[in-house]
């Protein structure tokens, strides 16, 4: 009997990392065909030989291609949508509401935007400061993220980074992983922080995967702690109003500031100083407090967030 109970805690705790699994597949698949396609044209046009050390190279220049890397995104995030929201409606049952107005007040849509734009303030802040103090740390960050194309002020970007990321990546660890992460646990907050720490995995698995493969590549966990904690709140954004509607629209405004609303505050400039810094990161973090507490206070919230307890089992010691 005590085997029985082990064997299945772990096979629901694996069964946690499947969405994810999934999603990288997926991604993983799309960039292939793309790639092998690219490669394929390009080897006919310039009437190259096929061996391995030319398509090796022509790899290597197409991995470096920003628009191309965008587009791989643009068809892995839209097949990640379909695929995941089928899922969770057939298969999971989630329910999503015909109106918003079933889940928002004008009160608690503005507090979930505001909280997430000044969440990414506060992030870039630390990412700022972090520049005094690890430099080499930083130029390692800003490479990759460059690499990915989402630093890019473009249209392409902007639906990419601000829309179609965020929705994917809702349905995955908020609708498949936190559903998952709350069946190998019945304590909210330790569901939580499962499915944050996968959140956060997701944002390093590239590194990871290189590294295994004996790529000369280092770890920089950078994105993925401040996806960590992105993660926990936006999972207690998921409580409060027992919605996938209220964290895309949390992980949207997380996005769009870290696109446009950054740039707008600091600007190009490489060195910003510490005086503007501290400033906005502490105007950004009376904002979360206050956010923070009017999702608390919000009648319509607290009628969600009794709705998703009374589903879920949860009593009140971990609310």
């Amino acid at each position: 009997m005590k085997s029985r109970k082990i064997l299945t805690k772990t096979g629901k705790f694996i069964l946690c990392f499947m969405p994810f699994l999934a999603y990288l597949l997926i991604q993983n698949m799309v960039g292939l065909f793309i790639y092998t396609v690219e490669a394929g044209k390009i080897v006919k046009a310039e009437g190259l030989s096929p061996t391995r050390e030319v398509i090796e190279s022509i790899l290597v220049a197409l991995q470096s291609d920003v628009n191309l890397t965008l587009v791989i995104m643009l068809f892995s995030e839209v097949i990640g949508i379909v695929a995941f929201s089928l899922f969770l409606y057939f298969v999971m049952k989630e329910k999503y509401p015909a109106r918003p107005r079933e889940i928002f007040s004008l009160g608690n849509l503005l507090a979930v935007i505001f909280l997430f734009a000044g969440f990414e303030l506060v992030v870039s802040g630390v990412l700022n400061l972090l520049q005094f103090i690890a430099p080499g740390l930083m130029a390692d960050y800003a490479k990759r993220i460059e690499g990915m194309g989402i630093t890019q002020l473009s249209f392409l970007s902007t639906v990419v980074a601000v829309i179609l990321a965020p929705i994917a990546e809702e349905f995955v660890f908020r609708g498949l992983t936190f559903k998952l992460t709350r069946r190998f646990s019945k304590n909210f907050w330790t569901a939580n922080f499962f499915q944050a720490c996968i959140f956060g995995l997701a944002h390093m698995i590239d590194q990871i995967l290189l590294l295994l493969m004996g790529e000369n590549t280092t770890i920089n966990p950078i994105q993925a702690v401040y996806a960590f904690v992105m993660g926990l709140i936006l999972g207690y954004v998921y409580k409060k109003f027992n919605s996938l509607w209220a964290t895309i629209l949390a992980h949207l405004s997380f996005n769009l500031a870290g696109t446009w609303l950054v740039s707008l505050i600091y600007g190009a400039d490489e060195t910003v100083s510490v005086l503007k810094i501290f400033v906005v990161t502490a105007i950004s973090s009376a904002v979360i407090f206050f956010c923070l507490n009017a999702l608390k206070n919000d009648k319509k919230t607290r009628i969600n967030e009794a709705g998703f307890n009374t589903k879920h089992h949860f009593e009140s010691s971990d609310m």
